[in-house]
C-alpha cells in the first residue's frame, strides 16, 4: 500500500509497536513518527499524510489542539484524523466524534488500525 501514515503519541513505545505493526500489516506503508503535536506541526506541510493517527494527552500541544492548528493548514487541513487515546470519558468521546474521523481508546490492536486505514483509503 503506498501510502503516508503520521503517527503522533509522546510515548515512544507506543511509536515502535504501531509502526512495526502497521508495516507488517500493510507492506509499501510509510509511516511517521512524531513525539509531539508542535514537532508534527512543523512538518507536515512537507509530508502530507493521507491519515493522522493522534494521542490526545501529550505535554506540549494535545490532540485537541494539534488538530485545530491542522485545520488551518490549506494542503492537508482535510486529513482524517484518528484519535488514539485513554480518555474514556463521555465528553471526550463526543467531541472526538466531532473532531475526529474515528475515536480509538488504548489499549487497541493494531489491526483494528489497518482496518481503519483500508476503510479511509478505499484499499
Amino acid at each position: 500500500m503506498d501510502a503516508k501514515v503520521a503517527l503522533v503519541d509522546d510515548d515512544p513505545d507506543i511509536l515502535f509497536c504501531v509502526k512495526a505493526g502497521l508495516e507488517f500489516l500493510l507492506p509499501g506503508l510509510n509511516v511517521f513518527c512524531f513525539t509531539s503535536g508542535r514537532e508534527f506541526l512543523n512538518i507536515v506541510e512537507s509530508i502530507l499524510p493521507d491519515i493522522v493517527f493522534l494521542d490526545i494527552m501529550m505535554p506540549d500541544l494535545d490532540g485537541w489542539a494539534v488538530v485545530s492548528e491542522l485545520r488551518k493548514f490549506s494542503s492537508c487541513g482535510d486529513v482524517p484524523v484518528v484519535f488514539l487515546t485513554c480518555k474514556t470519558d463521555e465528553l471526550s468521546k463526543r467531541l472526538g466524534g466531532l473532531m475526529a474521523y474515528e475515536y480509538i481508546m488504548k489499549p487497541f490492536d493494531v489491526k483494528d488500525l489497518k482496518k481503519t486505514i483500508e476503510s479511509v483509503l478505499g484499499g
